[in-house]
């Protein structure tokens, strides 16, 4: 899959590439890499034919909303217009050029009230073979604690 959506070999394309995704979602999954000039990398990888398969889910989902919206008693929920709405999110969830922006949007803003400076977002690139900056996690204990959050973010960036 990989190798047919760059046109390469998984050998041509990275020193090495660890075939068990480290995240998995409906959508598509993450694994892990090493660039040939050593620097580690991740590669989101769709799911083969999601798009279709969703739609056509979406289709029948469609359908049976506009029968529901005839039912008296389901009609004030506006069932297609639920439908609706999930197939707007589904569409842009599936554009992972939208998801690009909106990552660099965020990481151009991250920092615009003064506060939140322990905090990073790596950068994202769409088609390309570029590692992502690195990212340094710590396990939150008690994150709705501000103070312990604070405390555990500064420990993280050690």
């Amino acid at each position: 899959m990989v190798e047919a959506d760059l046109g390469l070999t998984l050998a041509e394309a990275f020193a090495e590439f660890d075939e068990v995704p480290l995240s998995a979602a409906s959508t598509a999954q993450v694994h892990a890499c090493v660039l040939h000039d050593g620097r580690r990398a991740v590669v989101k990888v769709q799911r083969p034919d999601i798009a279709e398969r969703m739609n056509t889910d979406l289709r029948i989902m469609h359908r049976a909303a506009r029968v529901a919206g005839r039912i008296r008693r389901l009609a004030g929920a506006n069932p297609v217009g639920i439908v609706e709405d999930l197939h707007r999110v589904t569409t842009q969830e599936l554009d992972l050029g939208l998801e690009t922006r909106r990552q660099d949007q965020f990481r151009r803003t991250l920092h615009d009230f003064g506060d939140n400076l322990e905090i990073t977002a790596p950068e994202v690139h769409l088609g390309a073979l570029r590692p992502p900056d690195p990212v340094h996690a710590t396990r939150l204990r008690h994150p709705h604690r501000p103070v312990q959050r604070h405390a555990q973010v500064r420990r993280g960036r050690r």
